[in-house]
């Protein structure tokens, strides 16, 4: 069974090993970093896009509420 101690080693052995290049779990990081930032801009464009359609329903909604009053008034003026 090993020790703590060797099992300490061990890990800064792996985290700190000079013939690996740059660490693993550090590239890791930088990985997720950039996912993650990709995946907050692509939520983020998707929110843009929505907010755009529900602005065009906005304004088609208040279009045929104009077109309703209208018709209404002129309705109300021609009856």
């Amino acid at each position: 069974m090993p020790t703590l101690s060797s099992v300490i080693s061990c890990r800064v052995d792996f985290y700190a090993s000079p013939l690996r290049g740059p660490r693993f779990p550090l590239r890791i990081a930088f990985y997720f970093h950039f996912l993650h930032y990709g995946f907050l801009l692509i939520i983020q464009l998707l929110l843009k896009k929505i907010n755009k359609k529900i602005r065009e329903e906005k304004v088609k909604i208040n279009f045929m509420n104009k077109y309703i009053f209208a018709f209404t008034k002129l309705r109300e003026n021609l009856f």
